[in-house]
């Protein structure tokens, strides 16, 4: 089983944490967030722990992965994960600024045998999927876009 924790428990956070929840290979351990009733009410849900400060949670719970579902300019949990050997799979964006997105990678490229991955769900998403079909196939794009109804 992989030993999973969430950083951020806003909407796309509990997303995160029920969709781990429900996996067969993966267990949800533990959920930061700093505000203690967002994550306290997440972890009464599963039955796990709940902390306001990840770094406490990377030194306490046994975490093989952690999803990091926090505000797009905070660079600093993403590079804590890293730094405490631990998988990370993140919300888009990457960072906000380059210098965040320069850290981010330095720091990955320190721990080779980690994921460290981005998030980009909107590619599965029916309305974005239909408008990359759409560009593809010349029906939008070039300059011109037609309207198009679901």
């Amino acid at each position: 089983m992989i030993k999973v924790a969430v950083i951020g428990a806003g909407i796309l956070g509990e997303v995160h944490a029920q969709a781990v929840s429900e996996g067969v290979h993966e267990e949800l351990v533990a959920v930061c967030d700093l505000n203690p009733v967002r994550a306290e009410t997440i972890a009464k849900q599963y039955q796990i722990h709940a902390y306001t400060d990840y770094h406490e949670m990377l030194k306490q719970e046994e975490i093989d992965a952690v999803i990091v579902a926090t505000p797009d300019f905070a660079a600093e949990p993403v590079i804590a994960c890293l730094q405490s050997e631990k998988h990370v799979l993140m919300e888009k964006p990457l960072a906000t600024t380059l210098p965040d997105a320069k850290r981010i990678r330095e720091e990955k490229n320190k721990h080779p045998g980690l994921c460290c991955m981005v998030n980009y769900t909107n590619r599965w998403s029916p309305p974005f999927a239909k408008a990359k079909e759409m560009i593809q196939s010349g029906k939008m794009g070039g300059g011109y876009i037609l309207a198009y109804s679901y």
